[in-house]
């Protein structure tokens, strides 16, 4: 799609508490791509794959439930070695 870039727009709200946290993605659809959540150490809390021809926006919302520790996490978007990468903080 020209003129489109795969990106995280924007997290909502940051600082948050872990039933709070939205995240607005950009996406080309051109390939496969996934969004995962880490903590500071590498740890996967949470995440999403989307298929190829997923082209657009998308919100994704972290599943109810997951029960989170207080701390900085990072939210990574990957589609065809493109990589963007931003931090959120849950505060509770």
């Amino acid at each position: 799609v020209p003129g489109l870039a795969t990106r995280i727009e924007r997290i909502t709200p940051n600082p948050a508490r872990a039933s709070e946290i939205e995240a607005v993605l950009q996406l080309t659809g051109v390939g496969e791509s996934s969004l995962e959540m880490l903590d500071v150490t590498g740890r996967r809390w949470a995440g999403e794959r989307y298929a190829a021809g997923t082209a657009g926006r998308r919100t994704w919302r972290l599943p109810t439930g997951a029960n989170l520790p207080a701390g900085l996490y990072l939210i990574r978007l990957r589609e065809r070695g493109v990589e963007q990468t931003a931090r959120v903080v849950i505060l509770e």
